[in-house]
């Protein structure tokens, strides 16, 4: 009886898939059909929509029809299928995993649809860059070209593009382990995904979403994500692989829960299901049983499960599938704090890296151990596991960082990316026709005496010209790469100088602060005390002034000693008192309470400043206390004129060689891809910059500001 319905189940199984794959089939059959019969920018979009469909075809069917489309968008000048067209041959090549190739023709996309000013293919090609970026792990760049796309395609209404925008956003700060952020993006991406129905794309926020859970170490709440991801995968009958999958992280999350029993009856359903419907990953049951067991304290059980799963990878001979199943296995025993089983999983991940010359996980691997011997106290062991990373990280994107954005495949001839002077393809072509007329006549005149030897003599002609205009084509962009360069320095240089004047503005300011305090305490504050003596000089005969001359007197000397000590509070101020006697946490905590107390005056609502700092016990050097309280202090201005904040976290941490600083609020943010006027942001630049050090600033409308310095020491 099971055989039958295994059976029956296989069938529908594979009617589903044939149908789907026939009626994919259908729709190009019937695009082939028409395509013979089309002209102009009808034929274009057809062969644009033929490359799209045929995108995950092995051979190079998509290509030629994306070619196809190229080459006629040119002599239409219809730019937006010039466009389609680059964007399928940077997927096809990004599915071929021929990176610098596909990162090329998304930059050229993106170059070409912001002169046209067509938002949606600048959406497109952002992902499309932010997705290349994220692969040569430069969050930076990815995050700039995600939150670029994600707000234009929000804007267009696009929900669908936004929740794969957002998706990618959210497993950009999962691998850098800010989970706040993920989750922030994750949240946005189930959003997008109810607003548009998409109850598949609604199932995969919520694993998504577990996941970031899980590494936040909130189980329960991850559960509750997989459990939702899990009815919905029951309703569907062609989900059996993620069924099972889900099954098992629902599993582990019972282990984690030290629901032991629960976990152990999960698991064994999912064993059971795989076994029924021959799909799901068997090998991570039988390791994460074995993790159960050992924790129970069953040795046999334990060695059972996982000589099982070890087993299973050396019976597929798949040493790429073996490496990253010891690669899991060590980040399994990482989180169980279970470090001597960790590295040597992890090791025995490296070794089949080496056997396979795969270096795709390798600087994950690192990074790994790194996090290991750091937790195990070997500092130096780490750092030195820490550098091999991120030389691979490097070495990874140095590959992509050299795609120029302004050279396309050039070893590839057939594709002629590079050109897009169509005037000079016109003059080219003109001037062929010629040739071909003259090279014909003079046959026709020389066809008895010499006919072969002229038809080879054109040959060789025309293979000359062919190299001439090449090499004529090349020093043209080589001088415009020259003279973008140039312009590129030209606009560092400004840069530089415009750095420099602020620089110079601001320790003006500091300067003309001492100056003026000097002043007060020597010139004012001398002359005052000197009022004040003549004063008290007047005390021996005030039984001979008349009551109300002593009542006036009073008031006088009153306002005179207030004067002094307004006088000497104005000075101290200007040299940051408090900072000077006492060091840089006392003036910050002073200051915090000063603006708490003029916000709640000035508002109709408090304000609440959060100030935490590590290892400050001792003073830092001087100048740099002062530039870091000019720093936050101009922070928190911002913050109280434009934020309308509630909340700021101010934290700095004293680090081994530097200083960390994060100024948080829960304002309304802004939008950091414009320019902003006024000269606060710019200060804070200049002060950062004139220290070595660097800043970033992460906001969006609505968001907050988050602002991280970092100051060598």
């Amino acid at each position: 009886m099971f055989k039958k319905i295994l059976f029956t189940t296989s069938i529908l199984l594979c009617l589903k898939v044939c149908i789907v794959n026939a009626q994919t089939k259908k729709k190009v059959d019937s695009m082939q059909q028409i395509l013979p019969k089309q002209k102009g920018i009808e034929r274009i979009k057809t062969l644009n929509e033929l490359a799209w469909e045929l995108q995950k075809e092995k051979d190079s069917v998509g290509i030629k029809y994306a070619e196809e489309a190229l080459k006629l968008s040119k002599q239409e000048r219809y730019y937006k299928g010039i466009s389609d067209a680059y964007s399928r041959l940077g997927t096809i090549a990004y599915r071929q995993k021929n990176y610098e190739v596909a990162a090329s023709y998304f930059f050229r996309v993106l170059v070409l649809d912001k002169e046209q000013n067509y938002e949606f293919g600048i959406a497109r090609a952002s992902n499309q860059l932010g997705m290349i970026y994220k692969r040569a792990e430069n969050f930076t760049k990815a995050k700039e070209y995600y939150l670029d796309a994600l707000a234009i395609f929000k804007k267009l209404e696009e929900y669908k593009q936004a929740s794969q925008v957002a998706g990618n956003l959210g497993k950009l700060y999962l691998d850098r382990e800010n989970y706040k952020k993920a989750l922030q993006y994750y949240d946005q991406q189930l959003e997008l995904n109810k607003q548009i129905g998409a109850t598949s794309r609604i199932s995969s926020s919520h694993e998504n979403l577990g996941d970031v859970y899980k590494a936040l170490e909130n189980y329960e709440e991850a559960l509750n994500s997989y459990q939702k991801v899990e009815q919905y995968y029951l309703q569907k009958k062609n989900k059996k692989e993620q069924l099972a999958n889900i099954m098992i992280k629902i599993a582990a999350m019972y282990d984690y829960l030290d629901e032991d029993e629960a976990s152990k009856q999960k698991y064994y359903d999912a064993l059971q299901f795989i076994q029924k419907h021959k799909t799901g990953d068997l090998g991570a049951l039988y390791f994460n049983l074995g993790v159960l067991y050992r924790k129970l304290g069953k040795k046999d059980s334990t060695t059972y499960y996982y000589e099982k799963a070890e087993k299973l990878l050396h019976k597929k001979k798949d040493k790429k599938e073996l490496l990253i199943f010891y690669n899991n296995a060590g980040n399994r025993f990482r989180d169980l704090k279970n470090y001597k089983e960790a590295l040597f999983n992890y090791n025995q991940s490296l070794a089949l890296q080496k056997v396979v010359k795969d270096s795709s996980v390798m600087g994950k691997t690192y990074a790994s151990i790194s996090k290991i011997q750091r937790a195990l106290g070997n500092l130096e062991l780490a750092l030195v596991y820490s550098d091999s990373a991120a030389l691979i990280r490097k070495a990874e994107f140095d590959q992509i960082k050299n795609a120029n954005q302004y050279q396309i495949a050039s070893a590839n001839a057939k594709k002629e990316l590079i050109d897009t002077q169509y005037e000079r393809e016109k003059t080219q072509n003109k001037a062929e026709k010629q040739l071909i007329y003259i090279v014909a006549l003079c046959i026709a005149l020389l066809l008895l005496t010499g006919l072969f030897f002229y038809i080879i003599k054109a040959k060789k002609q025309k293979q000359q010209r062919i190299l001439a205009e090449a090499d004529l084509q090349q020093q043209k962009l080589i001088a415009k790469h020259e003279k973008e360069q140039q312009e590129l320095q030209l606009q560092e240089l400004i840069k530089t100088q415009e750095m420099k004047a602020i620089n110079a503005m601001i320790n003006g300011q500091e300067e003309e602060r001492k100056r003026i305090a000097q002043d007060l305490h020597d010139n004012l504050g001398s002359k005052l005390s000197l009022v004040k003596i003549h004063y008290q000089s007047v005390e021996d005969n005030l039984e001979s002034i008349d009551e109300e001359a002593k009542i006036q007197y009073d008031r006088a000397n009153q306002l005179l000693d207030e004067a002094c000590k307004s006088v000497r509070e104005i000075s101290h101020n200007m040299i940051s008192g408090t900072l000077s006697k006492f060091g840089l946490i006392p003036a910050l905590k002073e200051l915090k309470q000063t603006l708490e107390n003029v916000y709640s005056k000035q508002n109709s609502q408090r304000i609440y400043i959060e100030l935490t700092y590590h290892k400050l016990d001792n003073r830092l050097e001087n100048t740099m206390e002062i530039q870091i309280y000019r720093i936050i202090q101009e922070l928190l201005n911002n913050i109280m004129k434009h934020a309308q904040a509630t909340q700021v976290n101010i934290q700095i941490l004293k680090l081994e060689k530097g200083v960390n600083i994060i100024v948080e609020d829960n304002g309304i943010g802004f939008d950091t891809t414009k320019q902003h006027k006024g000269i606060g942001l710019k200060t804070i630049q200049s002060r950062v910059v004139n220290m070595n050090g660097n800043y970033l600033i992460d906001s969006g409308k609505g968001n907050g500001t988050t602002v991280t310095i970092d100051i060598p020491t």
